[in-house]
């Protein structure tokens, strides 16, 4: 069957304008929002120009050879965290729980803790500096709400979403630190727990009755009603603290990266990267052997084989497989987690969905023309009953973020959840906008993209779109 082009360009065309509008909407609301809250809620306005050009730097202040020597990184021999704990007397186990901590956030910042200060970026005389804040004077022009708006709007359309108050950093350069992390831990929880549910699904559905229908429905009903941060302590209790089979927080542990020179940011989005390509090489090899009538499931299995030893092979000559090795122990406790969590819906729906689309006509004639039982379920039943669990699960994005959001927090994980906690404790409003931004953008994207998806999947689609035309 073909597909009228012109009406799907159209309709391609009528949902990127509806995504564009419904992120204009959210970010006004946001904004406005925030704005909303008590106290002085500035989240962007421009520096009061007092001083036409930059102070001058006196010799003794710094030198062309000081400047250069303070910008030289140092060497990996020299990586150290020499931080004490804030309060003397700490029982040892806190004293080294602290420093622990901190020598993690110095690691994943890919410095030694220090960072540049907001005041370095206005344009202001030191003595008048020092003058404003002796009188508790801000160095920024006072602007009203819609002021804020507007250099906010158009801050996002330049891509210059402000800067952190707490990173002391743009929060554009915070988010691409951050969202590596995020995405490693939410993409392919996610997805693993939605393909789980869908397998389950289908399979208990064809073949009811019997304890593996009711065990799985017992479950998926558990899981899909559960607390996440409950369901994380649990997990935490007895992987971690019980059974220490996997750390409890954290996403690396310090002491193996004092001695090299990657920051765990590279190493994160290599991980990123090389499972992404060994998806697509692993589809390759499903849609290549889809053909084969004869032992295709082992040709499969070996294809998988092949491409995991392969991804494996090259992290060993790399050089840095034990730091790899090291992110995903840690990566494994709160993964389980999301698939957990992603996992529990997607099977209940999957098996509603596949009730009720195998007592449609059409399923009964596929039966009568002698296809075999699992072309009939694969093809004609669940290909169906997939569209209303894919849209489904769209649409719960939000709350599947918002669960992964707490996760890191819960498991310490440094990514976009856990610094939006402490960004909305210590008041650091651009980093909220823009931590919500990204989130809103993802969001908004998958809608499009399952929309557009969906057309392709659904034959009913195609079969209307002709009669239209014919029209």
């Amino acid at each position: 069957m073909e597909w009228d082009g012109e009406l799907m360009n159209l309709y391609i065309l009528q949902r990127i304008g509806r995504a564009i509008f419904t992120l204009f909407v959210f970010e006004t609301l946001l904004f406005f929002t925030i704005q909303a809250i008590p106290g002085e809620n500035i989240i962007v306005r421009p520096p009061r120009k007092l001083v036409e050009k930059q102070p001058e730097v006196l010799p003794t202040q710094s030198t062309p050879t000081a400047t250069a020597k303070a910008t030289q990184p140092k060497p990996a021999s020299q990586k150290k965290c020499n931080i004490k704990p804030p309060i003397e007397g700490l029982p040892m186990e806190d004293e080294e729980a602290f420093t622990r901590d901190a020598c993690v956030d110095q690691i994943l910042q890919g410095s030694t803790g220090e960072e540049q200060t907001l005041e370095e970026e206005i344009p202001v005389e030191p003595q008048v500096r020092e003058q404003q804040a002796a009188k508790g004077e801000s160095t920024y022009e006072k602007s009203s709400a819609l002021q804020q708006y507007r250099y906010w709007m158009l801050g996002l359309l330049r891509g210059n979403l402000g800067v952190s108050t707490i990173r002391r950093r743009p929060v554009i350069r915070v988010l691409v630190e951050l969202a590596p992390r995020t995405l490693l831990l939410f993409l392919p929880g996610a997805l693993i727990g939605f393909f789980l549910g869908l397998g389950l699904g289908r399979a208990i559905s064809w073949k009811p009755g019997g304890v593996s229908e009711f065990g799985s429905t017992i479950s998926g009903v558990a899981l899909s009603t559960a607390f996440p941060p409950f369901l994380a302590f649990i997990l935490a209790y007895f992987f971690a603290f019980q059974l220490s089979w996997l750390p409890r927080e954290n996403i690396i542990d310090p002491i193996l990266w004092l001695s090299i020179s990657v920051t765990p940011n590279r190493i994160i989005s290599c991980l990123l990267a090389m499972m992404l390509v060994d998806v697509l090489l692993i589809f390759g090899v499903w849609y290549a052997t889809r053909s084969v009538k004869k032992r295709r499931s082992l040709l499969r299995i070996a294809g998988v084989v092949v491409i995991l030893t392969v991804s494996c092979g090259l992290w060993i000559i790399s050089g840095y497989g034990e730091h790899a090795i090291d992110i995903l122990k840690h990566w494994l406790l709160p993964l389980i987690t999301m698939i957990l969590l992603s996992f529990g819906g997607t099977m209940l729906l999957m098996r509603a969905s596949m009730t009720e689309v195998s007592q449609e006509p059409h399923v009964f004639a596929a039966k009568a023309k002698g296809l075999k039982d699992n072309q009939v379920r694969d093809r004609h039943v669940a290909r169906l009953a997939l569209i209303p669990v894919v849209s489904r699960f769209v649409l719960e994005l939000p709350l599947l973020i918002i669960s992964g959001f707490a996760i890191e927090k819960i498991f310490t994980w440094n990514g976009l959840g856990q610094f939006l906690f402490e960004a909305a404790n210590k008041n650091d409003y651009p980093l909220i906008l823009g931590i919500m931004t990204v989130v809103g953008v993802a969001v908004l994207g998958s809608h499009l993209f399952v929309d557009i998806l969906i057309q392709f999947m659904d034959p009913r689609q195609r079969i209307s779109s002709q009669v239209s035309r014919a029209g």
